[in-house]
């Protein structure tokens, strides 16, 4: 091997291993913010109000916030619970 490719060599592992450790801290801290933060329910709600300022009907946002916090795959071990009507998920 020549100096040159001893260069290229350490400067793709320092790439790898800087580009490794950003993408888990950035992981790290989304998980702690879903474990430690306010829950679902809050963010549903605050979702919902922030997207009552746009052109979308107003039952939308709330309404997919809901079945996004509600589904099995954000709420482990808890049966899933989905609005009966279009009524439902109206807010307010």
């Amino acid at each position: 091997m020549t100096p040159k490719t001893n260069f290229i060599t350490l400067d793709r592992q320092l790439a790898y291993a800087v580009f490794r450790l950003t993408l888990g801290i950035n992981i790290l801290v989304h998980g702690a913010g879903r474990i430690f933060g306010p829950g679902a329910e809050a963010f549903a709600s605050t979702t919902a109000v922030e997207f009552s300022k746009t052109a979308l009907p107003a039952g939308m946002p709330a309404g997919i916030c809901t079945l996004i916090c509600n589904s099995p795959a954000t709420s482990p071990g808890a049966p899933p619970t989905y609005p009966k009507s279009a009524s439902a998920i109206s807010p307010g």
